[in-house]
């Protein structure tokens, strides 16, 4: 018989504790902001501020033109350069586009706004915006400024996107690390490859007079035999982009003359960081040419034996490949597992280096771009939508309309029969059954949420046959966007099951009886058990109160569940107001800076308010579990009840052959029952599991900062020491090195 342990600090208060802590405390790291700089006067303000941003110097002009703005919030200029700096200096790079957009309606601006307002579209996968933007850019710009800037090229790259995006699969990311742009390949583990990636010496067979001109600082492959090498070059005509070549060394030692690996691998414009598979047969590096979405994009050329060829370069697709610029590709000896780089969400001087399983997952989810459409004059679209998957009768998600819009976008299971349930104002709560088939490709769905004017009936219209096409990205953008941050996923194998609620095996009451001790006969090879009418009623009233005492317990932490879902759901609705509230504000003021400022705690407040609906869902949905665990132990109960009753009377009679029968089918029903139920628990313990591995997670980063903080502390020790030994000795050359260590040591500790 099952017995569950429950009293005291019961492992189910545990699990709703555990399960509730980790929901509710969201770990984050967040950049901090620009240091103000103190100047004399504003004159000398506007002059640093200028000087800095012509010498493309946005990341220290930032925190510049980020006072001027504070204080002429209307300048179109500086809002204009606030964006080029925010462009160019935050990870973030939807947040530079209100002030470009402010700026661009200005006539008095300079005509490059567009240029950086298209790029900043661009980045954000707003292909058609940007397109749009480079085009009135063309019209103002000399051909030679556009020839410059490439322009046209930039155009070319967001139709590729378009079509990039058509169709996109999904990553298990490892792990991910932002590192220092001049070395952050030091982080690709490629020790079972044998090869090398070093940066690029000044031999003349792989560094070329115009290579140092550009001072360019690549890196070079050099193969697991010590013998042939891939680089990037500029060559020798200045009017074409970077190149791959590769040199090969001769018997005696010496290097050889650099080969162009020449067309298909190479284009006008720049390709770089090769790698050579140790197969020799696969070719990987990222290119400006080709049909790159945007900067650098990942490509991987095959090589042909037959024709000794590379064959025609593969894009490596989203979401290995962004808009941004993602390079240095380099997979193990199995291409199991890969690293590259990118720049997608660092700051200037960083960039992320990502370590990835190889083999695409299939997008599971169906991605929905919806709106409530508004009946009434002046009604706010602040629509609840509340989905339950009706195949397991767990809640999917709350979604919360956009104020103003009523836009709403919703990721759901790929395929299936689901509940939605709409709560607006003005209007009954009112649910619909929407069926989605299940999708083989990627293929985002259009949907309309409307109230029939007659009778106010909810009416939902999903476009389930809406074709294909190259604007499919414009409805999954904030899909696409949160699946380019690549999350760390992980490969190792899951955590293993906590164990199954305790439970007491008991021996069972059935097969020769006589009026004096019951003989229990367990299945083969088992002995004979025989114990005492006494014996058995005791255990049989012993599992009954057990059993009943589970089933009250289990009820009282559901309620505790639901009374957390509840409290939730309202802290959500409250901070969607919130939300509501600040978008208002932001559309009546004409103060940019304002704007901005109250934008943002908008969208922070709608962060939020989601957040807390993904812990009204999981709080719901656990809280379903412990109800259907709690109401079948009742019902065990009762037939553990009947079984007491029936034993007894079976006890006392003097022929008992009819009440036996009885009984033993009682058991019956007991013991399967028993069986059905015990999954139940393992599936509550899988959200333990989860808040476990979590745990494990965040003590993996508190040991890392604690390890930071100790190599920190040694090296402010090494550089004490260094500095006492300069001031000791009166060798001027031992000085100057001693002066190198420590501005090293400062260095690593910065």
């Amino acid at each position: 018989m099952e017995k569950m342990k429950l009293s005291g600090s019961n492992y189910l208060r545990i699990i709703v504790a555990i399960l509730f802590l980790f929901l509710t405390n969201n770990i984050s790291l967040k950049a901090q902001a620009p240091n103000q700089t103190t100047f004399a006067t504003e004159a000398d303000l506007k002059k640093q501020a200028s000087k800095l941003f012509e010498d493309d110097k946005f990341e220290e002009a930032f925190p510049l033109y980020t006072q001027l703005t504070s204080i002429y919030p209307k300048d179109p200029e500086y809002n204009y350069r606030l964006g080029v700096c925010m462009l160019f200096s935050l990870d973030d790079k939807e947040k530079p586009i209100p002030y470009l957009e402010f700026a661009s309606t200005k006539p008095s601006v300079d005509k490059e706004v567009f240029y950086y307002l298209a790029k900043a579209y661009h980045l954000n996968y707003r292909f058609d915006d940007a397109i749009r933007e480079y085009e009135i850019y063309k019209k103002d710009a000399s051909a030679a400024k556009a020839e410059k800037l490439q322009v046209n090229r930039q155009i070319e790259m967001c139709k590729n996107g378009k079509m990039l995006l058509k169709d996109i699969s999904d990553l298990v990311v490892i792990d991910k690390k932002e590192m220092n742009k001049e070395d952050f390949y030091r982080d690709y583990d490629i020790s079972e490859i044998g090869g090398k990636l070093l940066a690029k010496p000044d031999e003349k067979q792989f560094t070329l007079p115009l290579d140092k001109k550009k001072k360019d600082k690549s890196i070079i492959y050099l193969a697991g035999n010590n013998n042939q090498v891939f680089f990037s070059s500029y060559g020798e005509d200045p009017s074409k982009g970077k190149d791959i070549y590769t040199v090969k060394r001769g018997p005696n030692g010496d290097w050889g003359t650099p080969q162009n690996l020449g067309s298909p691998v190479n284009t006008p414009y720049d390709e770089d960081y090769p790698f050579l598979h140790p197969n020799g047969k696969y070719l990987y590096f990222c290119s400006k040419g080709h049909n790159s979405m945007g900067g650098d994009d990942v490509f991987k050329s095959t090589f042909d034996s037959k024709t000794n060829t590379w064959g025609e370069p593969v894009n490596m697709d989203f979401p290995v490949n962004t808009p941004d610029d993602d390079i240095l590709y380099v997979t193990d000896l199995q291409a199991k597992q890969a690293y590259f780089s990118s720049a997608r969400s660092s700051s200037t001087g960083k960039t992320e280096v990502y370590h990835i399983n190889v083999e695409r997952k299939k997008v599971d989810v169906i991605v929905i771009d919806g709106s409530v459409l508004k009946n009434r004059d002046g009604q706010k679209l602040d629509a609840k939508i509340t989905v339950k998957d009706l195949d397991n009768n767990s809640v999917v998600g709350i979604y919360n309309a956009k104020p103003g819009t009523g836009e709403y976008a919703m990721n759901l299971p790929n395929g299936g029969k689901f509940l939605f349930t709409v709560e607006l104002t003005g209007f009954d709560s009112q649910s619909e059954v929407v069926v989605l088939p299940a999708q083989n490709a990627f293929k985002p769905l259009k949907q309309e949420i409307s109230f029939k004017t007659d009778n106010n009936k909810l009416v939902i219209n999903t476009n389930l046959d809406r074709p294909s096409d190259d604007s499919n990205y414009l409805l999954a953008l904030k899909y696409i966007k949160q699946k380019a941050k690549l999350d760390v996923m992980g490969n190792e194998p899951p955590a293993p099951a906590p164990a199954p609620i305790a439970v007491t095996p008991q021996p069972e009451v059935k097969g020769v009886y006589d009026n004096n001790s019951a003989t229990i006969a367990k299945t083969n090879p088992a002995p004979v058990v025989n114990i005492t009418n006494a014996d058995a009623m005791k255990i049989a009233r012993r599992d009954a109160r057990e059993l009943d005492s589970t089933y009250k317990e289990a009820r009282k932490q559901a309620d505790i569940a639901y009374s957390y879902a509840n409290d939730k759901n309202t802290a959500a609705q409250n901070k969607t107001k919130e939300a509501s509230d600040l978008f208002d504000q932001a559309s009546k003021t004409n103060d940019l800076v304002k704007k901005q400022r109250l934008l943002e705690q908008a969208n922070q407040a709608n962060k939020e308010a989601e957040d807390m609906n993904q812990e009204t869902v999981a709080a719901i949905n656990f809280a379903k579990k412990l109800n259907t665990y709690a109401e079948a132990k009742h019902e065990e109960a009762k037939i553990s009840s009947d079984y007491v009753r029936d034993l007894d009377a079976a006890i006392k009679m003097k022929n008992p052959q009819d009440a036996m029968a009885k009984l033993e089918q009682q058991q019956k029903k007991l013991e399967e029952l028993s069986k059905q139920n015990s999954s139940t628990p393992t599936d509550m313990f899988g959200l333990k599991a989860d808040a476990d591995a979590k745990k494990r997670e965040l003590d993996k980063v508190n040991k890392k900062i604690d390890n930071l903080k100790q190599e920190i502390a040694d090296n402010k020790t090494i550089e004490a020491s260094t500095k006492a030994d300069m001031e000791k000795t009166k060798n001027l050359d031992l000085k100057k090195g001693l002066q190198a260590q420590i501005e090293g040591t400062q260095k690593d500790i910065k």
